[in-house]
């Protein structure tokens, strides 16, 4: 009997952030709901499942208009027991939080974006995230 497999790349079209700040989420997501005039509002948290029925959970703050989708993201899970790497993107640990930008957005560009951060003490520092150097971009797809 054949076997048929099935080979499916995903485009990755989206742009990341990475952030680093000690503040609670919603403190970030007003000021990232302030700098780029969205409304960013607190959604379900982000399920993975591992096997040994571990899961990990990702805070996760969306705003999805027709164009564009944007989200700000906790990049360590707030229930990693049992998981040996509990973050979204374990590459880019050292980052917080994590805002992904998938669409037609136009109000302002990552680099200005990146720029305002650097006027507001909560965030100690910003930097864009190139897509193609994360090995664990899958997890980016919902």
């Amino acid at each position: 009997m054949a076997v048929l497999t099935l080979d499916f790349e995903y485009d990755y079209e989206f742009q990341l952030i990475g952030l680093i700040s000690d503040v609670k989420e919603y403190k970030l997501a007003w000021l990232v709901n302030r700098l780029m005039g969205i409304n960013l509002k607190k959604a379900k948290d982000l399920e993975f499942l591992f096997t040994g029925n571990k899961v990990l959970l990702i805070s996760n703050f969306v705003v999805e208009e027709e164009h564009y989708t944007i989200r700000l993201l906790k990049n360590k899970a707030y229930n990693s027991s049992g998981i040996a790497k509990p973050y979204l993107l374990p590459e880019v640990k050292n980052y917080d939080y994590i805002i992904q930008i998938d669409g037609e957005y136009s109000k302002i560009t990552l680099e200005d974006l990146k720029k305002a951060f650097k006027n507001y003490a909560i965030v100690q520092y910003s930097e864009i995230i190139d897509i193609n150097t994360l090995k664990s971009k899958e997890n980016l797809v919902y």
